[in-house]
C-alpha cells in the first residue's frame, strides 16, 4: 500500500535518505526542511484538495458535515457507523517531524 508521507527535517542528508528510502518502497514524499515550511505545505495542500481557503472555512465544512451526518443515521447505528460524507481526509497519510529545528520544531 503506497502512502502519501510528509517530512519535516533540516537536515539535508537525514532528509534525502528518508526519501530515498521510502521511494524505493513506492511511498509519495514530499520534503520540508523547517516547521513553518512543513505546516504551511499540510495547510495549502489540506485547504486544496477541500477547496477551502482557510481555516475557518475548513473548520465549519467538518461541523457541517459531522452534524448532517448525524441525522442521517438510524438512533441504533449512530454510535457504531461512519457516515463517509463525515469523514475528510488528511492531505497526507503520515508526517514524520524533526523534534529539534530551529525556529519551530515538530513539537
Amino acid at each position: 500500500m503506497s502512502m502519501r508521507i510528509l517530512i519535516a527535517e533540516d537536515d539535508q542528508d537525514i532528509s534525502t535518505l528518508y526519501k530515498r528510502a521510502l521511494e524505493k518502497r513506492k511511498h509519495s514524499v514530499v520534503l520540508t526542511f523547517s516547521g513553518e515550511d512543513c505546516l504551511q505545505n499540510y495547510l495549502d495542500t489540506f485547504h486544496s484538495e477541500t477547496g477551502t481557503t482557510k481555516y475557518s472555512d475548513s473548520v465549519n465544512m467538518m461541523k457541517t458535515k459531522v452534524t448532517s451526518s448525524r441525522g442521517s443515521q438510524s438512533k441504533n447505528s449512530r454510535n457504531n457507523a461512519v457516515n463517509k460524507d463525515a469523514v475528510i481526509s488528511a492531505p497526507y497519510d503520515l508526517v514524520i517531524l524533526d523534534y529539534k529545528m530551529p525556529g519551530m520544531n515538530g513539537y
